[in-house]
């Protein structure tokens, strides 16, 4: 038996002490909005803070302010890292920590937040109400803000240097903002206060949409293409075509009827229309995102029986 295993079995104490030593979950760095390091203990204007880690890899992992829960649990990864994004943050003293699933927690990282002038962007979302990341892509052209700053103050909201909207903090330290038109192409957003406080940089992608069409009209029965404006004796057909990536709404007629569609991940759609009556039917899209393609016309015919 080696002298390392006789000391551990005189002294369980140590094997745990030499376990938990090496799989305590630690913070090891705090950046503010800005990017810059946040000292502990430290002191920063900002109300978003980055808390990178390490803990044992697979584990569960929460954050702590003074042993309250701050943010909902996350994973490990595989590398034994994890991080969190706190927005929101109160002035005040902060005492982070991290606590894994077995209850281990880390040393505090004492952090004193001073923002009662401090200017932020919060998040960003499109109309359909889904936050779009900093450094993410949309294909919106309209986007909605929410953000931080001092009461009673005005708040300029910039896009690649360029002031584009004023907004109003109310009295709760919120401003809002609703931007439309804008061009596709790379957004660097930011808000600046009066008194020249400025936010981090908020940096989108607005993507040209899809185009939204009906590409082509399949008569289930006699498995015909039909072209637009053109006749078919089918009662059944299929219509295809192309939207943006997930997008839905109706496929309508000249009759009123209509058929929902969904377009997949691709941004390709399929939607059946049955028992269509002999005459004129004019068919187009109505997308939930108030976009109307060109109308596809088909012609149903009865055939008659010698």
């Amino acid at each position: 038996m080696s002298e390392q295993e006789t000391l551990q079995k005189q002294n369980p104490s140590a094997k745990t002490s030499d376990y938990n030593a090496r799989t305590l979950p630690r913070i090891l760095t705090v950046t503010d909005q800005y990017g810059d390091p946040v000292q502990n203990p430290g002191f920063t204007k900002s109300n978003q803070l980055y808390f990178e880690g390490k803990a044992p890899r697979s584990e569960l992992v929460e954050l702590l302010d003074k042993s309250i829960p701050v943010y909902h649990p996350v994973y490990v990864t595989e590398h034994g890292d994890f991080n969190f994004y706190l927005t929101d943050q109160r002035s005040g003293d902060h005492e982070y920590s991290v606590k894994d699933s077995n209850g281990y927690e880390s040393a505090p990282w004492v952090i004193t937040l001073d923002i009662t002038d401090a200017v932020s962007i919060d998040w960003i979302t499109g109309p359909d109400g889904q936050m779009i990341e900093d450094n993410g892509s949309t294909l919106f052209s309209e986007l909605d803000f929410v953000g931080q700053g001092e009461a009673g103050q005005k708040i300029e909201l910039l896009d690649n240097g360029v002031v584009v909207q004023t907004f109003a903090v109310n009295e709760m330290k919120r401003w809002f903002g609703n931007v439309k038109e804008l061009s596709t192409g790379s957004h660097e957003f930011m808000a600046r206060g009066q008194k020249g406080q400025e936010s981090a940089v908020w940096r989108v992608l607005i993507k040209k949409p899809a185009p939204l069409s009906i590409r082509f009209v399949l008569g289930q029965e006699n498995y015909q293409l039909i072209e637009n404006n053109g006749a078919t004796t089918d009662q059944v057909v299929t219509i295809v075509g192309t939207a943006n990536p997930n997008e839905k709404g109706w496929v309508v007629t000249s009759a009123n009827a209509a058929e929902p569609f969904a377009a997949n991940e691709s941004g390709v759609y399929f939607t059946t229309f049955r028992n269509l009556a002999a005459g004129r039917h004019s068919f187009s899209l109505r997308s939930d995102l108030g976009r109307v393609s060109a109308p596809w016309v088909v012609i149903v015919i009865y055939s008659k029986l010698p």
